[in-house]
């Protein structure tokens, strides 16, 4: 076979590959376009709905995202500020979601009383920190989670944890008496441990003493929730490839197993052994069962799943990994505070469980620092039937997302809402106000299950450190303090506190 036949073929070859690979091309874009549009038509009620909404210019693909790029410290600040522009409700595309952007209190109770299913694009991520616990599951699981955990959240229930309250409290004074003087103190990992004793040993029955061990699981945590903030407000990470592929992905993969491996096993293991053991004995884990009236005085959140539900233990592991967060706040102490506990609890003594309805003044002080500072940022929530909301109609199948920290400053509700003032929260000027224009627990059938909880835990922390410390902040207003919107708000620069002994 001579050179010049061997060239032809070679070409005639060569021709063919391109004819193919034209043809692949050519078919995978015929392909692609028919997706894209089958795409666009499926959901075409929600463009069509979107046109008839106010809202800033979105791209295709992109959608809105391009107004995030400030990263999550800007989040709040652009919600804010398109708030503004938009008064009540305005839309914005999240990439391909469709999310109504709501702050007009009257709309925002309608959608939590009626839309109970909670954004999946949005607490996917959460699901992955925090297990399929109460905070993220589909309406149907959350139906009966809740029913197994209820009876943990009664009062009487609650009222019996003020003793541990009180114990972890004086932890918490020793631990703090050693930053006495030094100025620009951060509190918050003192805070996060002595949140996570207290969590574990009423609702789990487990000690666990983080508060006198020396951890940085808060820092670790508060990592974690940032790079949650990330992907929710970044387009690429919503693809899975190029989240599972990116750097932000081995960092929580490796802060997580850290996590797990430097806490959250050793407790889970505990756990999760006594959960064992009563399953396996019908009972508790020494074989006998409880009494009706623990179970209607003093059944923890873990022993009434246990004993109470038919969780399987699967589902009891995703609850205690939810309910294993931190519970960040920030005090602002006030002498007023200090004469009303002197008051009512004296000097030395413990604090009981009907102390806390005298504090009266105490909760509106804590009231007023949750409606400036309310430990979690947003709100989400999938709109599972068509919804009117004034001259609106929410479609189906698309988003609403709610700032609880713009409704809590919005000067419509709350005059001159920088100004520090607990008599916001006197019955006569509750009154005035919608129910919905403070949320700090959420609202309604889904609200947050450990509110009142939580706001003992505050009550009776509070009462025992001011009868022991003075406080003094950094920050000489409260404009100066900025807030970073990560699963919880955390401040940017810290506490800034100075501690002082009475």
């Amino acid at each position: 076979m001579d050179y010049e036949t061997i060239s032809t073929n070679e070409k005639t070859n060569y021709r063919t590959l391109l004819n193919l690979r034209g043809a692949l091309f050519s078919t995978t874009t015929i392909i692609l376009i028919c997706w894209y549009l089958n795409f666009l038509w499926r959901r075409r009620k929600l463009y069509i709905s979107s046109w008839s909404t106010p809202g800033p210019l979105a791209f295709p693909f992109v959608g809105n995202l391009y107004l995030f790029h400030g990263g999550i410290e800007a989040l709040l600040g652009m919600f804010s500020k398109l708030a503004m522009t938009y008064p009540d409700l305005f839309r914005m595309w999240m990439g391909p979601h469709l999310v109504y952007y709501i702050s007009k209190p009257e709309f925002i109770q309608r959608i939590l009383c009626n839309n109970l299913d909670k954004a999946n694009w949005v607490y996917e991520y959460m699901s992955y920190i925090a297990g399929d616990g109460l905070l993220v599951l589909p309406l149907n699981s959350w139906k009966k989670h809740k029913k197994a955990i209820m009876p943990s959240f009664g009062q009487q229930t609650l009222n019996s944890f003020v003793e541990t309250f009180n114990d972890k409290a004086e932890i918490l004074f020793d631990q703090l008496q050693k930053h006495v003087g030094k100025m620009d103190t951060d509190l918050h990992e003192k805070l996060f441990s002595f949140n996570v004793d207290i969590v574990c040993e009423t609702l789990m029955g487990v000690e666990v003493n983080l508060q006198t061990t020396a951890s940085e699981l808060g820092k670790k945590l508060n990592r974690i929730f940032e790079i949650a903030n990330i992907k929710i407000f970044s387009m690429w990470y919503h693809i899975d490839i190029f989240w599972k592929l990116s750097p932000l992905c081995r960092e929580a993969d490796y802060l997580k197993n850290l996590v797990k491996t430097n806490f959250v096993l050793s407790v889970s293991t505990t756990i999760f052994d006594k959960i064992s053991r009563c399953r396996e004995n019908s009972g508790r884990a020494d074989g006998t069962q409880p009494t009706q009236d623990e179970f209607k005085m003093k059944l923890p959140f873990l022993d009434c799943m246990i004993y109470k539900s038919d969780l399987t233990q699967n589902e009891i592991e995703d609850e205690v990994h939810t309910f294993m967060g931190a519970v960040s706040f920030f005090i602002i102490l006030q002498e007023k505070v200090y004469k009303e506990v002197m008051e009512i609890c004296g000097p030395n003594r413990r604090i009981s469980p009907s102390d806390l309805n005298k504090l009266k003044y105490t909760e509106r002080v804590i009231k007023e620092t949750l409606r400036i500072f309310p430990s979690v940022p947003l709100m989400v929530r999938n709109i599972d039937t068509e919804l009117k909301l004034g001259a609106h109609t929410l479609p189906k199948g698309a988003s609403a997302i709610f700032s609880i920290r713009f409704i809590h400053m919005d000067p419509k509700y709350w005059p001159d809402p920088y100004k520090f003032d607990p008599d916001r929260f006197l019955p006569e000027n509750m009154d005035k106000r919608h129910s919905c224009s403070y949320i700090p627990f959420s609202y309604g059938p889904r609200n947050c299950i450990g509110g009142r909880f939580a706001m003992m835990v505050l009550l009776t922390t509070l009462a025992n450190l001011i009868r022991k410390f003075r406080f003094f902040s950094g920050y000489k207003t409260i404009e100066e303090i900025d807030v970073i919107p990560t699963v919880v708000i955390k401040l940017k620069y810290g506490n800034k506190v100075r501690l002082e002994l009475r």
